[in-house]
């Protein structure tokens, strides 16, 4: 029989620590309501320089006071209350002056759809995707109630 899987912990990085994090804007799902879709940024990457990625990971993370976060606890056993991101696609979009070259707008700009429960997003060895100096992301998002 094989070993047992051992999963890595929800707050730690399975891809190994990062050496570049950003941030979508604050999502609120109300706890009852009809499914939420919008496109959310754009939120500067901070890079000075192009640089290529190997791997993407996305956390999903409650901003809750210690009330609500106890009874979410209590309902995640029931399997309900976990989660409230159904898919967030993210892209990345150049901050526009008079020297963009817009002949090259839509050319090998990063792109990529996150599901809930996804793993870690690594990219081939010889595979190029370019997340430029001065992009910023935007985040197009479908939220949708848990009910808590």
């Amino acid at each position: 029989m094989p070993p047992q899987v051992e999963w890595a912990d929800a707050d730690e990085w399975t891809i190994g620590e990062p050496d570049l994090i950003v941030s979508s804007p604050r999502m609120v799902a109300p706890a009852v309501s009809a499914d939420y879709h919008d496109e959310l940024g754009p939120v500067p990457t901070g890079l000075t320089e192009d640089r290529y990625i190997k791997a993407v990971e996305v956390k999903e993370v409650r901003l809750w006071d210690d009330a609500t976060q106890a009874e979410a606890r209590e309902k995640a056993r029931s399997g309900f209350g976990n989660f409230t991101i159904h898919h967030i696609g993210v892209h990345s979009s150049e901050v526009f002056t008079e020297q963009t070259d817009l002949s090259l707008e839509d050319r090998s700009r990063f792109r990529m759809v996150y599901s809930l429960g996804q793993n870690a997003t690594v990219y081939p060895d010889d595979t190029g995707i370019t997340l430029a100096a001065d992009s910023e992301l935007r985040f197009t998002v479908h939220l949708y109630s848990s009910g808590v």
